[in-house]
């Protein structure tokens, strides 16, 4: 009976947490930075290894841990760490994210690499393995994928990002993505954010999101999805070399999601 049940949650897990185009339980662990996740869920526009190149634009060494809730549950907790490492010759980045219950368990490996064409442009590219588990399977499955990111900047008031995600996977059902955003200062302080995904296909989704820096150390978010249509908000505290993130995203049937992340910088 316990067996039956688990399988019933998993079912249903995959069900409403993957997108429209796909059900496969692999959706389930990948998922963006807070920042991103309370901007309305962004990925080209994400700073945290979501899209690579814009690994390029930071100044310095940062490493994080994070945990992401679904809906108030705990059993659909996903946590991980990362670290980002810049240098002259080419830049890198790992993240490492798990998700799972008792009978049901999925992991993700998420390596990236990146280099600066000018001073402005940057491309990189990510490379994933992920692996899953399943009380009652004789076999583990794997997965891979593989893509890339383009990241423009024009000083500190406009940003242009690409993102080319599972450009090349394993998996006959999950459909390669192309993200496309903007990051344009309004005024000072204030940051508005725009990206759009598709498939190519059918299916299609909007991203808006406002960032204002209320100062040196905290920084106020929101933004709003299409698909499926959820509002979110969030904040950062930064202190000396540390950094704690917090986001929120709202679905008018499955309830609250919360995110909340603490990094350093070396």
């Amino acid at each position: 009976m316990k067996q039956i049940l688990s399988r019933g949650v998993f079912f249903i897990i995959s069900l409403f947490l993957t997108n429209p185009y796909s059900l496969f339980a692999f959706e389930v662990p990948s998922g963006t930075d807070t920042r991103s996740f309370a901007l309305g869920n962004v990925h080209a526009l994400s700073k945290e290894l979501i899209n690579p190149a814009s690994i390029s634009f930071e100044t310095c060494g940062k490493g994080g841990i994070f945990v992401y809730n679904r809906f108030q549950m705990k059993e659909l907790n996903t946590s991980g760490g990362y670290a980002i490492l810049p240098n002259s010759v080419l830049d890198i980045g790992v993240k490492f994210s798990g998700y799972g219950y008792e009978d049901y368990h999925t992991w993700e490996l998420r390596t990236c690499v990146s280099k600066k064409v000018t001073s402005g442009i940057a491309l990189g590219s990510y490379f994933l393995y992920a692996g899953e588990s399943l009380a009652g399977e004789e076999k583990n499955r794997s997965y891979i994928a593989a893509g890339i990111g383009l990241n423009i900047h024009t000083g500190e008031k406009f940003e242009f990002a690409l993102l080319a995600d599972n450009l090349i996977n394993d998996l006959p059902e999950k459909s390669s993505l192309l993200h496309a955003g903007i990051n344009y200062q309004i005024i000072r302080n204030w940051y508005f954010l725009l990206e759009t995904v598709t498939n190519w296909n059918d299916f299609f989704n909007l991203s808006a999101g406002f960032e204002y820096l209320l100062s040196e150390q905290m920084t106020i978010r929101c933004g709003i999805r299409t698909h499926p249509k959820s509002p979110s908000f969030g904040m950062a505290y930064n202190w000396k070399k540390w950094s704690v993130d917090i986001g929120f995203s709202f679905h008018n049937t499955l309830g609250t999601s919360s995110s909340i992340s603490l990094s350093l910088l070396f």
